[in-house]
């Protein structure tokens, strides 16, 4: 099998750390990742046989364009229905699009619409000028609650759904809305832990670092303290793989790894690119990691090998020059990479 030129040499520094010897690794290997020819491989850590073998290749399928707005950091969500939720953020609405690419506006809402969440019924997003969140039901009714300023995400706790802002918001089925101060921060995304029953939200202030809430409302931080040069490592987005909380690290192109609990954290430090380069938001599906990378306008595929990224493979998204990729959901089977700039969303799927 003859393996591009513009892979050989890095393949070679993959073979040398699996241990395996010759052609028979550069085959297995490229044909693992099946030879296409938008994805490049970071050897920072050490990949296995296994893992590489079960790589199968995801390329872009198509784009949904014509969206008013582009697409903003967390603004996307599925709805186990078939369609994928973006919010506007300019226009104070969402948009649902149906996997043929049909349409439909929801407006009324608060003012600055950008987190989004699913709570199996309905979709929820938080208003960051509006001071609430709205609920959207299926047949398009929006009742809203507020929540606090500048409420910037959502997440659901399999009852509850939550915001944070310059308060931490529960607000539960029956639309009661109990709010806790938040410290001085600048949240930017929170998910939750279903084993610790824990909220967790990134702070992209000072050091930076994670906070952790409790159903009761009791908020703990535990801080990156990255004192290094080039500012803080900047967390941005946050997802759970049901062990572990993971978080994308704007300011040094890493992945942080959290305990929760005990809180503990490990950086891998330029995993997803160099310093400055910017991964943005963060899923966990189909069993990896899937980053999208802002400045790079790529999403990345992440394997993890008891719980260490155990190799990387960037997928290229060629929908413009400068797209912005910030946003990111999945239906189970494919990847929804949303872009700022491009005003687009990009379907990535098997082949």
């Amino acid at each position: 099998m003859a393996i591009p030129d513009t892979y050989s040499f890095c393949m070679k520094q993959v073979c040398a750390e699996l241990q395996i010897t010759g052609a028979t690794c550069l085959t297995e290997i490229f044909t693992g990742l099946r030879g296409a020819p938008n994805i490049s491989y970071d050897t920072t850590y050490k990949g296995t046989k296994t893992c590489l073998r079960n790589f199968r290749n995801y390329e872009l399928m198509y784009s949904f364009t014509g969206f008013t707005y582009g697409v903003t950091y967390g603004g996307m969500a599925y709805d186990n229905n078939g369609s994928i939720w973006v919010t506007q953020f300019t226009s104070a609405s969402i948009v649902k699009v149906t996997t043929g690419g049909t349409k439909t506006e929801y407006t009324g809402l608060g003012a600055g619409t950008r987190g989004v969440a699913f709570d199996g019924t309905n979709m929820w997003t938080a208003n960051r000028n509006g001071s609430n969140v709205s609920k959207i039901t299926p047949g398009g009714s929006v009742t809203s609650y507020g929540v606090g300023t500048f409420p910037i995400a959502i997440a659901f706790d399999g009852t509850n759904m939550w915001s944070v802002g310059t308060c931490v918001a529960k607000i539960t089925p029956a639309g009661g809305v109990t709010t806790w101060v938040m410290p001085a921060s600048l949240p930017h995304s929170m998910a939750y832990h279903s084993g610790t029953k824990t909220m967790w939200i990134t702070d992209n202030c000072n050091a930076g670092g994670y906070y952790k809430v409790t159903s009761g409302g009791t908020i703990t931080y535990y801080s990156l303290g990255y004192t290094g040069g080039g500012g803080a490592r900047a967390p941005y987005g946050i997802a759970s793989d049901g062990t572990y909380m993971w978080s994308t690290n704007f300011g040094d192109g890493g992945l942080a790894r959290i305990t929760p609990s005990d809180g503990s954290i490990t950086c891998y430090g330029c995993l997803i690119s160099n310093s400055g380069i910017g991964p943005t938001s963060v899923l966990y599906g189909g069993g990896y990691l899937w980053v999208t990378n802002e400045c790079l306008h790529t999403v990345s595929k992440v394997c993890l090998n008891s719980g260490v990224p155990d190799n990387l493979i960037n997928y290229r998204i060629p929908v413009g020059v400068d797209c912005r990729t910030v946003a990111i959901a999945f239906d189970g089977v494919r990847i929804y990479a949303g872009n700022n700039t491009s005003k687009s969303i990009s379907v990535i799927g098997a082949v």
